[in-house]
């Protein structure tokens, strides 16, 4: 074969591989052409918008208003119970009234309603009247003196216009009072106090203490003349008004143990 010839077939060589290239490359890309659907099906959209509907669910999430239940927290008005607070303008534990009073005997008129700690302003004497506004539960009155408020037992108050004040006939020193013996049990009315001598108008009779109404003790001693008694009292000798104590009543039994 001459040279001419070997190049003649060099290049029909040549040929039939570049169209053997070709077809293998028409070849290859009329096969991925099916695939193509699937790769779409890949980047399909509705996976996609599956999941962005989940976070539009707020509304279970952002249920404010069981949160937003301010009401329940902001309840006020018990807080805000005014009318009690109000009671302290009227004077704690004070029933209103409007009474004109005057003392069975001289009474102290007090700046606030205890014996111990407050300040004695006027002694009120029987036949003077003043206006009471409130009565305690625990024995003390609300009273209107010359545009001040005090306050008094109300033991030793009355409204009856006609009562006669006891009279207490005493030796001068407050002291030397005669009593007849006695052995029985006796209590407060409403409220008395016991006194170091049995006198309301020396200086030097000092208030002990206070019998209360159902605080029963010992009464050794009684004067019918001057109208006061001798107590026992935690192991002190005092004295106090016969006219606002009541004596025990004896038993059914007692009284016929006496009888007999």
């Amino acid at each position: 074969m001459t040279r001419k010839q070997k190049m003649v077939a060099l290049g029909a060589g040549a040929v039939a591989a570049l169209l053997l290239l070709c077809v293998g490359l028409i070849l290859m890309s009329v096969g991925c052409s099916p695939d193509t659907p699937g790769q779409t099906k890949q980047t399909e959209k509705p996976a996609e918008t599956e999941t962005t509907a989940t976070p539009t669910t707020v509304p279970p999430e952002t249920t404010v208003p069981p949160e937003t239940t301010v009401p329940p927290e902001t309840t006020a008005p018990p807080e805000t119970t005014a009318p009690p607070a109000t009671e302290g303008n009227s004077g704690p534990g004070f029933r209103e009234v409007s009474q004109s009073v005057t003392a069975k005997i001289e009474t102290n008129l007090r700046d606030a309603p205890d014996q111990v700690s407050s300040t004695v302003l006027y002694a009120l004497p029987n036949g003077q009247w003043v206006t009471r506004t409130g009565i305690s539960d625990n024995g003390w009155s609300r009273l209107e003196w010359n545009g001040v408020t005090c306050y008094a037992i109300s033991n030793y108050l009355t409204q009856d216009p006609n009562y006669v004040p006891p009279s207490f006939e005493e030796e001068d020193d407050g002291i030397n009072t005669v009593f007849t013996a006695c052995n029985d049990r006796v209590t407060a009315k409403e409220l008395v106090n016991l006194r170091s001598i049995p006198s309301v108008t020396r200086a030097d009779s000092v208030v002990i203490a206070q019998l209360a109404k159902g605080q029963w003790i010992t009464r050794t001693g009684i004067n019918t003349d001057v109208g006061w008694s001798r107590v026992e009292y935690n192991g002190q000798t005092l004295y106090c008004i016969t006219s606002y104590l009541e004596t025990e009543q004896p038993t059914v039994e007692e009284a016929t143990a006496a009888a007999e």
